[in-house]
């Protein structure tokens, strides 16, 4: 119960309070309800089942009586009404006790179904008797066999069962009975525990309520007489009981605080109000000082301000100077990025002439490769004609030898010689072309050495026009960084002259506020003065309020003295 008190809000507190009592109310009226319903479950259970059984037993017995009058009518007065009577009776009764048998599952039920069967066989063979004409055996079978069976077992048998079913019934009756006491006792019990509990959660959740209060009571009481120093009240909950107590010693504290400072402050004012009196007497004669010590200063204020204004107009020529040194800057930034611009364009055209340079190195180049070979095919062209020569030169002379052999063999080497003769002439003729052959080689190979010798020269040329142009190119990527570095320096000068020139501005105004402050304040120790004068006279008023702060200042202990402080 005490952590169901535990709850941060007084209405969480009463909220559970009154859900444990619902909640036991639903029980207790669940349980009773139950209670009844059972109750009621098992009156009904008897009406139907027991209380059934033995008006079913009564009915039977009624049945079986009517049954054995139908009977012996039927054999005393020979009418056919009676037969069919019977014959329905006995249907009935069969339908009574297949039902108290679906009810009833007890061997005197069972003994009496085999009973009234055979006193139904006793009672059919008295039938076909009459029926046979031997009426005197047919009355004889009904008046001992069926009346035997009847009296004798089914009387009997019916009387047992409705013995036992009543006495079932009396139970059933005694046991609802005992429930129904228990039940009332259980709500009486019940009810009472209730009543318990709810005493119960009323008188914790008053004492949770109460206490608190009473506390704060004699608390906030005790403020009021100014006991301000007394030990913190104890919080046992969170709630706004608890709220209230941190609430009301924070405020103890804080008074306490107060008031300590009060006293401070009190004797503070005591000490001030009697050194301020002394003061005041001092601040008199000072006045007087500081106005004789302000009209000097008004002096000295008016001649700064003369100087302050020369300054200004001496400080206005150096902005105009600097503007104008702003303005050369700039159009020095301006020509310095287009001589950049030029020297880029130059570096570019410089790369574009060294490549260039490069083409024409490979040209060259491959052009004396090609003389060359030009001159060793020439050579070889040399050696191929002195081969000829040389075989012309053998033609010849076999050519003579011909001739000679043919001159010898007289007539018949004729023929031969007019052969070597043609050989002869054809070998003379090979002769002077390759002599011809000989000087047009001779003159190529000159040539193709002059060309060889020219192209030499021309590649040298080439290769220093090439290092020439990188060594100028190297130059200008030089004159370029150097021209970037240029035109950043320029600009950074341009920006330092806009910065000097803003500044120069702002001393400007600087020196012109500080001349016409300057006049302001002249003009403010001239009336400084005055008010010194004027505060001297009113001094004395301050020594009197300073008296009256200093009786102010015992009136404040009086009232402090009053509570009780640590």
């Amino acid at each position: 119960m005490k952590r169901l008190m535990r709850f941060n809000r007084v209405k969480h507190k009463l909220f559970i309070s009154y859900i444990i009592i619902v909640f036991v109310l639903i029980v207790v009226g669940a349980y009773s309800f139950y209670n009844a319903f059972k109750a009621n479950q098992q009156v009904e259970l008897m009406v139907s089942s027991k209380l059934e059984a033995v008006q079913l037993a009564e009915r039977l017995r009624a049945n079986i009586s009517e049954q054995d009058a139908l009977a012996r009518g039927y054999l005393l007065y020979e009418e056919e009404n009676l037969r069919r009577q019977y014959e329905d009776i006995q249907t009935k009764g069969n339908e009574l006790l297949k039902a108290l048998q679906n009810l009833v599952a007890s061997k005197q039920v069972t003994e009496l179904s085999n009973t009234l069967q055979d006193w139904h066989r006793a009672v059919d063979d008295s039938f076909n008797l009459y029926e046979a004409d031997d009426k005197e055996e047919a009355i004889n079978v009904m008046t001992t066999e069926a009346e035997t069976l009847g009296s004798e077992k089914i009387e009997p048998l019916v009387q047992q069962v409705l013995d036992v079913e009543t006495k079932k019934l009396e139970n059933e009756k005694k046991k609802i009975v005992s429930e129904a006491q228990d039940a009332q006792t259980w709500i009486i019990v019940s009810t009472v525990g209730l009543i318990l509990l709810v005493i119960v959660i009323a008188s914790v959740t008053v004492k949770s309520v109460s206490k608190p209060l009473v506390r704060l009571s004699a608390r906030m009481k005790d403020i009021a007489k100014g006991k301000v120093h007394m030990e913190p009240l104890s919080i046992h909950s969170k709630d706004e009981f608890g709220q209230m107590m941190e609430t009301t010693n924070k405020i103890s504290d804080n008074l306490n605080i107060i008031l300590h400072k009060i006293t401070v402050v009190s004797e503070t004012v005591n000490n001030y109000g009697k050194s301020f009196s002394l003061s005041a007497k001092e601040v008199m004669e000072g006045a007087e000082q500081i106005a004789t010590t302000m009209q000097e200063l008004a002096a000295g204020s008016e001649t700064q301000a003369n100087r302050a204004s020369d300054l200004a107009i001496n400080m206005e020529a150096f902005t105009n100077k600097v503007s104008e040194t702003n303005e050369q800057g700039k159009l020095i930034g301006q020509a310095s990025q287009e001589i950049l611009t030029m020297t880029e364009e130059g570096d570019q055209m410089m790369k574009s002439s060294s490549e260039q340079m490069s083409q024409i190195d490979l040209i060259v180049k491959d052009a004396v490769d090609k003389v060359k070979q030009l001159d060793e095919q020439s050579q070889e062209i040399n050696h191929l004609v002195q081969a000829i020569k040389d075989i012309a030169e053998q033609t010849n002379l076999l050519s003579l030898n011909a001739a000679i052999e043919a001159a010898r063999a007289g007539e018949h080497g004729k023929g031969f010689a007019v052969v070597a003769d043609e050989v002869r002439k054809l070998a003379e003729q090979v002769s002077d072309s390759v002599s011809d052959i000989t000087q047009i080689v001779t003159h190529i190979k000159q040539n193709s050495a002059s060309v060889a010798g020219t192209l030499q020269n021309s590649y040298e040329e080439v290769e220093a026009g090439t290092s020439q142009i990188l060594a100028t190119q190297q130059t200008f990527s030089g004159i370029t960084m150097f021209v970037s570095e240029m035109v950043q320096i320029i600009k950074n000068m341009a920006t330092h002259l806009q910065e000097m020139k803003e500044n120069s501005s702002q001393m400007n105004e600087a020196i012109q506020d500080i001349a016409s402050v300057t006049e302001e304040s002249s003009a403010g120790i001239e009336q400084t003065a005055a008010s010194a004068q004027q505060s001297s006279g009113s001094m004395g008023e301050v020594v009197d309020q300073s008296k009256e702060l200093f009786n102010l200042g015992n009136e404040l202990n009086e009232i402090v003295d009053q509570f009780q402080l640590k």
